[in-house]
């Protein structure tokens, strides 16, 4: 699949996970590269959450998805200027899956302990319910035992 897109005498040509930008006009580096990053992003949305999706639950998929996208968007422009945005360009999706992967891998690690977490409140739960039946169920059998003793007293 080949989409181009003119955006003010640049052309964004975006053909199968590779980004080719060719410049006709003279344009700032930044708007650039704000426009080559979400045309980048447009391509790759559904193979992403396709991926993450095998990972994670899907509505999980869409919020790492998009807090991948922010961690590249925010490692992209911290290049120098100088940088050639040319190769960086063509490794966005490499760079893209790994933060991906491991914000899943986070979200799964996290998910285990919470359910660690809720495991043992609950059986730290169910323990002192049943330490306070048993609490319960001696004072009734005492009750018991004392009116017992006063029957057979009178």
């Amino acid at each position: 699949m080949l989409l181009m897109i003119n955006i003010k005498g640049i052309i964004l040509a975006h053909c199968k996970r590779e980004i080719t930008v060719i410049i006709y006009k003279t344009t700032t580096t930044n708007q650039l590269l704000n426009e080559a990053l979400s045309l980048f992003m447009q391509g790759s949305k559904t193979s992403l959450l396709n991926y993450l999706s095998k990972l994670v639950t899907t509505s999980e998929a869409e919020e790492i998805a998009q807090e991948a996208y922010l961690k590249l968007y925010l490692l992209v422009k911290e290049k120098p200027s100088h940088h050639n945005y040319i190769d960086l360009l063509q490794g966005l999706r490499p760079m893209l899956t790994l933060i991906a992967k491991n914000l899943a891998l986070s979200a799964i690690r996290h998910k285990k302990v919470e359910d660690k977490y809720a495991e043992s409140q609950l059986t730290l739960h169910s323990q002192v319910t049943a330490a306070e039946s048993q609490k319960h169920i001696n004072a009734d059998k005492h009750a018991i035992q004392e009116k017992e003793k006063s029957h057979i007293m009178t």
